[in-house]
């Protein structure tokens, strides 16, 4: 028979029971720990020691640790293979309590809502995704958390799986969000499990109804213009989960616009595959790519923008020639250019340095 868990552990296990499918950093004193199955992984995966504590059972229980001030770039690793990770913090000082402090999650870290100051690369967008199956369509949406940008697409046609496969083409979220009831169909893991590694799924059940999800939705984003019900009960279950996983204010999330609406092509996978125009077809890469030979930009924002117009290239005539005559007029004067390039080169990311004030996760050195 066990014995009896330690205060400490019976306390550690009754918040693991919340966050099950997270790795949960469960701080203590000046480090984060991590015990059972999230130490057996938490060591493999980043080749730390493994070492064990009496917590009451007969048995020494599993167990390692970060440093806290050194645990961004842990997490960052995790995230990047394709975990979750969930930050438990004290929440009470030490010295003013007699026994267990108080402890909970504060925030938990997804590959689609990393904003650490390393956890994206700052020259691409990352994507979360949210899919979402109503009577007679699927609606898409897509948000990069760290910028702010929504964009939603409505499928009409459920069968019709070349839309959807394109849409994953060109946004690739790293996490996708599946609200209660929603069930993707095979083909659809199927392609992502080809074209796409660590792709994380997430479900997600509120105890809200349909309609207060998409009040949700209406009060944060204001008035969107004339959206089918659903739309908005795809964008409510988004800034739930968001609300849920990140913990913070989420107001920085508010440019939103429909995949289809614009004079923009929107290319197919094949195309975007066999063209290489963003990624290679050797590794996924960019080397090799329309965008690796293009690409002379000076701060992550342009970047980010010149990737988005190779991917989805402009059609109507007079914003092209309207493009290209901007673009001559800063071939002809070469000094305003070089000034230009002088004035970018000193510019930091302001998109993701919002973000990243907005839901609290900026760095000092930001």
């Amino acid at each position: 028979m066990a014995k009896k868990q330690t205060p400490m552990m019976e306390q550690y296990l009754d918040i693991k029971s919340r966050y099950s499918e997270e790795l949960l950093f469960f701080r203590l004193g000046d480090f984060y720990e991590l015990f059972n199955d999230d130490a057996l992984i938490a060591s493999r995966e980043l080749n730390i020691t493994l070492t064990g504590r009496p917590t009451g059972d007969e048995e020494r229980t599993p167990m390692c640790g970060v440093p806290f001030h050194a645990a961004e770039s842990y997490i960052e690793t995790l995230v990047k293979k394709g975990y979750k990770v969930a930050i438990c913090e004290q929440l009470e000082d030490r010295k003013a309590v007699k026994g267990i402090v108080k402890r909970d999650v504060i925030k938990v870290i997804t590959p689609g809502t990393v904003m650490t100051e390393n956890g994206n690369d700052a020259r691409s967008n990352n994507f979360l995704s949210l899919f979402y199956m109503v009577k007679d369509a699927w609606i898409l949406v897509f948000s990069d958390v760290s910028t702010g940008e929504v964009i939603w697409h409505r499928i009409t046609d459920c069968e019709k799986r070349s839309d959807m496969f394109d849409a994953l083409s060109m946004y690739r979220p790293s996490e996708i969000i599946l609200p209660e009831g929603t069930v993707l169909p095979q083909d659809i893991k199927d392609f992502m499990d080809n074209q796409f590694s660590n792709i994380v799924l997430s479900p997600f059940s509120t105890y809200h109804t349909q309609r207060e999800v998409a009040e949700k939705a209406v009060t944060h984003f204001g008035d969107l213009g004339l959206m089918e019900e659903d739309v908005w009960e795809a964008l409510g279950y988004m800034l739930l989960y968001l609300e849920d996983i990140i913990k913070s204010e989420i107001s920085h999330i508010n440019y939103v616009h429909q995949l289809s609406v614009g004079n923009r092509l929107i290319l197919d996978t094949s195309s975007l595959r066999h063209l290489e125009i963003t990624h290679n077809l050797r590794d996924g890469g960019q080397k090799g790519t329309l965008l690796d030979v293009l690409d002379r930009t000076l701060t992550p924002m342009g970047a980010r923008l010149l990737k988005q117009w190779l991917e989805s290239p402009l059609t109507d005539v007079n914003q092209i020639q309207r493009r290209q005559a901007a673009v001559a007029e800063l071939i002809t004067r070469g000094a305003e250019r070089s000034h230009i390039r002088s004035l970018l080169d000193c510019i930091y990311d302001f998109e993701r340095i919002v973000g990243r004030v907005e839901t609290g996760s900026v760095s000092p050195r930001t």
